[in-house]
């Protein structure tokens, strides 16, 4: 789990899905829990967040990979097309 605003992480699990995130969120109590406003999560995490979270939260859920991926690449060949011949990519990266 990575904190958005700071890009830290803030716990590394032990296994997949809920086996992963409920020791998390049991672990930070009822009190911090309450505090927690918006998630952005894959699909497979919507039950314990529903649950321990109370199903008050923003859930957004996560793009996959693949098409984040995509995204990227396609803003790169713009960024790379409209470039002076006179930079290298490694001075446009």
């Amino acid at each position: 789990m990575t904190n958005l605003e700071t890009g830290r992480e803030v716990w590394i699990g032990d296994g997949k899905g809920e086996k992963g995130l409920r020791p998390l969120l049991e672990a930070l109590g009822r009190k911090v829990r309450r505090r927690i406003r918006s998630v952005v999560s894959d699909l497979r995490y919507r039950a314990v967040l529903a649950d321990l979270l109370s199903g008050r939260l923003d859930t957004r859920p996560l793009l996959h990979r693949q098409w984040m991926n995509e995204g990227l690449n396609a803003l790169r060949r713009r960024i790379f097309s409209a470039a002076p011949l006179t930079l290298s990519a490694p001075q446009l990266k």
